[in-house]
């Protein structure tokens, strides 16, 4: 892979691109604000999210917001769920 997740910059976003007939992602993007990571097969996604068992699996997104004297920020959390 030429790029790495540390080359990413800030987090964005993560685009599946193609799934399997099972469900199983078999293609995505993790768009960062410096660079752009395509992965393209099953080993590469679940070594980039964190050693996952399985490729069958959804991304769940929750926005927080956060409170301070000085500012108002709003931070995004995406969830792998493992499907069993």
């Amino acid at each position: 892979m030429l790029n790495k997740i540390s080359d990413l910059g800030e987090f964005k976003r993560i685009d599946i691109i193609k799934r399997g007939a099972s469900g199983r992602i078999l293609q995505l993007k993790i768009i960062g604000t410096k660079s752009t990571i395509k992965l393209d097969n099953e080993l590469q996604i679940r070594q980039n999210l964190g050693g996952l068992r399985s490729s069958l699996f959804i991304l769940e997104k929750k926005e927080i917001k956060l409170f301070s004297l000085a500012k108002e920020a709003v931070m995004v959390l995406v969830c792998v769920k493992s499907v069993q």
